[in-house]
């Protein structure tokens, strides 16, 4: 693996192959960003706990519901 980095630009060569520089990916649902920034991150998770807990507000509404 050969590496150079300068100022703006990276360059990565794998077997004579480029490697494309991205700012962030996903990887085994977890964001992954250049500056370690964990907004995105967060912002992710925010939504999938909305979407699985958001249908929950119908059944909390429910008075005859008994809590164990």
């Amino acid at each position: 693996m050969v590496t150079q980095a300068s100022n703006d630009d990276t360059n990565i060569e794998v077997e004579e192959s480029n490697i494309e520089v991205v700012h962030d990916f996903c990887y085994l649902d977890r964001y992954i960003l250049q500056n370690s920034n964990c907004d995105k991150e967060c912002q992710a998770r925010t939504g999938k706990a909305n979407c699985v807990f958001g249908p929950l507000k119908k059944v909390r509404k429910i008075s005859t519901l008994a809590y164990l």
